[in-house]
């Protein structure tokens, strides 16, 4: 086997603490693997183990099946690969007596969570909201401002309450220091919601996954003989994607490692972007590096070819050294990444980029550019990574009109996509039988073989009749209709929408069952529409003026929706295969592709100034108070007794400024062999133009 020098180093370790700083592409997987092996095969002692830890269930899988490949079975079982997540449950699991956990508690998913504290802060709102009347300007004390402010209250509350948990802070603890708070104080609030939060868990037997990890930290603190136990099993930990980790996440591995002192953790502060959804920030590995005794780096990368690492690294000198917001020049810090040599080979057309008019047309030129270049290459993998989930359905949307083949990643999976469209288009014709267009639509697309067009008889037949006369009269069809291919998928359509009409839809439950019956859905759809049949009845006494048409509405977003109901998502059978993959920039992390597409690289996605408003100021509020998250956050760190450096809402800017470069930075590594970049001069006047002067320079050089 063949190790770069800065490969053979890290293979040098035996003990210690040591950082490893990997930047994208350089094999920190493949170097794991063989440290690792040599650690199993040459240093470990008898009935101790190897703790490593990652972040995904993938990496996980990833990891095991590597590994199995270059070490013998025999010394594998003295490793154990988690999630930290999957770690800290066993813990609760073979403890929860110590901690007044139900022995078979369970574990809420997210959209869980969230339901769950948006029905606590509507009750606890509803008494307290006036209390806040002081935060508004004066005469914004409107109905429509109060309901905005209460949604934007609902999502950073919660956001406050993982930082507390973070912290170690428990809801008991944080209520009974903030009761004797004047009822005004934000964080009164926030305790009673996240004392009523955790209570409505206990009801339930439930815990979240901020809860697995505090959990776990409290009963390793506070049990020595757990604690030892842990300590003497582990006698190296690693830690993988060292950049995503938390506070509490390195408590609990300080703790595991107390005794022997033994910890890796390997990771890129430069591709650290979850900070938006979680606790986690580069300044924690960035100081780890900072303060150990063994330090490495590995800088060289095999993945992009040499224009795309150019770029790159042009892109992270030009952050460090002339992005307009001065205070976000850290985002990315060194080393540049170095290529492999021949692993990088030189292809001065490898790099595209395109500015169109606005977001539509920026769709329509992505299509086309994307079919083409799957025509010419159609063995080569696509990915197209966009700015907002949002963008991935409408994306979706296109590409299946398209009939192009192609997958999802993230919360969002086309399967789920297609089968939440399918069910709001028959409601849809349900709800106005007399529209020809749904009649048709519903055929075309639901009804007829794949890749296959109405034939043009049947065409002219349905969008010449009214919807009556084609449902209801009793007739003789033409000869060219009845000698038509499609004959038999029209007579079944239109059977199936007859008894769907006959259905009552003044029970929206029992319809969408019955729907689910009647037009064939297979099982994995019959339970996500049975899932959300079960809610409909709370969600329409929460909201008695509901039509058909607003469930159409919230079923065809599938995301941010009213339901929120979507937890059972759908496995993709289908396109597993499939060359084309849409995800978010958040979601391309620890992947690549051979051609990677950014989609809206602009400036409303990825704000560089200061200045921009669009960082969650309500115009409303007073200025101290306008961004309610960094007014919030403020609250939390004069509780914890930290001073801010800067002012809270300049910080929160500074921060979302940093992440969207380091976003950026993450998109533009994720390409192997070509990059397609696309702006629109609707919402950009920005990075157009500096990827414009970053591409000419490396075609100068």
């Amino acid at each position: 086997m063949q190790f770069r020098e800065e490969q053979k180093d890290i293979l040098t370790y035996k003990k210690g603490i040591m950082a490893v700083s990997a930047v994208p592409g350089a094999g920190k997987t493949f170097i794991l693997v063989y440290l690792i092996k040599n650690l199993l095969e040459n240093h470990m002692e008898k009935d101790k183990k190897i703790l490593m830890l990652t972040y995904m269930n993938s990496a996980v899988d990833n990891f095991h099946n590597r590994i199995s490949l270059e070490a013998p079975k025999s010394i594998l079982s003295h490793l154990e690969v988690k999630t930290i997540h999957s770690l800290s449950q066993e813990l609760l699991n073979e403890n929860s007596s110590l901690l007044e956990l139900y022995k078979d508690f369970y574990i809420i998913d997210t959209i869980e969570r969230n339901n769950l504290l948006l029905k606590i802060c509507r009750n606890q709102l509803k008494d307290h909201i006036v209390n806040f009347k002081y935060l508004f300007k004066d005469k914004e004390f409107t109905s429509t401002n109060q309901r905005d402010f209460k949604n934007s209250l609902q999502k950073n509350i919660g956001n406050l309450i993982s930082k507390f948990k973070m912290e170690g802070i428990g809801s008991h603890k944080i209520f009974s220091e903030t009761s004797s708070y004047p009822k005004e104080n934000i964080l009164a609030l926030i305790s009673l919601i996240y004392k009523a939060y955790q209570e409505e868990l206990a009801k339930l037997g439930a815990i979240d996954y901020d809860d697995l990890l505090f959990y776990a930290y409290k009963l390793l603190k506070e049990n020595p003989k757990i604690r030892a136990f842990y300590q003497e099993k582990y006698l190296y930990i690693f830690e993988d994607e060292a950049q995503d980790s938390n506070k509490l996440q390195n408590k609990i591995i300080a703790l595991l490692s107390g005794k022997h002192k033994n910890i890796v953790k390997v990771g890129d502060s430069n591709q650290s972007i979850m900070g938006t959804f979680t606790s986690s920030s580069p300044e924690i590995f960035r100081n780890f590096i900072r303060n150990v005794p063994i330090k490495k780096e590995l800088s060289t990368s095999g993945r992009s070819n040499l224009e795309i690492i150019k770029l790159a690294n042009l892109f992270q000198h030009y952050v460090n050294k002339k992005h307009p917001c001065i205070e976000a020049r850290k985002a990315l810090v060194k080393p540049y990444i170095k290529p492999a040599g021949t692993d990088n080979p030189q292809n001065i057309n490898s790099i595209k980029q395109m500015v169109l008019e606005d977001e539509a047309t920026e769709i329509k030129y992505l299509i086309y550019f994307v079919k083409n270049f799957h025509k010419k290459y159609p063995d080569k993998s696509i990915g197209i990574l966009v700015p907002r989930n949002s963008l991935i359905k409408t994306l979706s949307m296109h590409f299946l009109k398209q009939e192009i083949d192609f997958n999802t990643l993230g919360d969002i999976d086309i399967q789920t996509i297609k089968t939440l469209q399918k069910l709001a288009d028959i409601l849809m014709f349900i709800s106005e039988p007399f529209e020809n267009k749904y009649l048709i639509k519903i055929l075309s697309q639901y009804f007829l073989p794949k890749g296959e067009h109405i034939d043009k008889n049947i065409y002219k037949y349905l969008k010449t009749n009214s919807v009556d006369n084609i449902l209801y009269e009793t007739k003789t069809y033409e000869e060219d209709i009845l000698n038509s291919t499609h004959f038999k998928h029209l007579k079944t359509c239109l059977g199936k929408l007859k008894l769907s009409l006959d259905f009552s839809i003044n029970s929206h439950d029992k319809l969408l069952i019955y729907l689910g019956e009647l037009f064939d859905f297979n099982l994995e759809e019959k339970a996500l529409i049975e899932n959300i049949a079960l809610n409909l009845k709370k969600i329409f006494k929460l909201n008695p003026k509901w039509t058909l048409k607003d469930l159409i509405s919230e079923l065809k977003k599938t995301e941010n929706n009213r339901l929120g109901f979507f937890s059972p998502k759908i496995k993709n059978t289908e396109n597993n295969s499939a060359k084309i993959t849409l995800c978010s920039y958040h979601k391309s992390k620890g992947r690549e592709w051979d051609m990677l597409c950014l989609f809206g690289l602009n400036s409303f996605y990825f704000p560089p100034y200061l200045s921009q408003n669009s960082y969650g100021d309500k115009s409303y509020l007073h200025e101290n108070y306008s961004n309610l998250e960094a007014f919030m956050n403020l609250e939390f760190y004069k509780y914890l007794k930290l001073d801010m450096q800067n002012n809270s809402i300049l910080q929160g800017k500074i921060d979302k400024i940093q992440e969207s470069i380091r976003l950026i930075f993450v998109g533009i590594t994720r390409a192997k062999e070509y990059l397609f970049v696309s702006h629109n001069r609707e919402r950009d006047t920005f990075y157009a133009p500096l990827f414009r002067s970053m591409l000419e320079r490396i075609k100068n050089d």
